[in-house]
């Protein structure tokens, strides 16, 4: 991978995933990071941004990581095996989960016009 784990891909596939030797399968409401359309990365892109309304542009830290963790309660985090497919998955390890919600946050909080940040009464 380049180091950006961030891959906006859509597939046109229905998200029950398939079994292949040597990946694991995904739950809906699981997060599958490579596939923006999976209705557990949807939740979660939707808990970065509430983190982000919450708590504003604060620098990732460890009180982000929890915010973000404590709204996808039961959820477990997965990569392509090789970066591009959207069909076998492995699950990431805490260590990458951390960097790997590192990059969304950042890339979210860039994302992100400061009109977003504001709430309606």
């Amino acid at each position: 991978m380049d180091g950006s784990l961030h891959h906006t891909q859509h597939s046109t596939r229905s998200h029950s995933s398939i079994r292949v030797r040597g990946s694991e399968v995904p739950k809906s409401t699981d997060v599958c990071f490579e596939d923006e359309d999976h209705p557990g990365t949807i939740t979660f892109l939707q808990a970065v941004r509430n983190v982000l309304l919450i708590q504003g542009e604060q620098e990732y830290d460890p009180r982000v990581y929890r915010g973000i963790k404590i709204q996808l309660k039961g959820r477990r985090y997965f990569v392509s095996i090789d970066g591009k497919s959207l069909d076998q998955w492995r699950e990431v390890k805490k260590t990458e989960l951390m960097d790997v919600m590192w990059n969304y946050y950042e890339e979210t909080k860039a994302a992100m016009e400061p009109e977003d940040y504001e709430l309606d009464d």
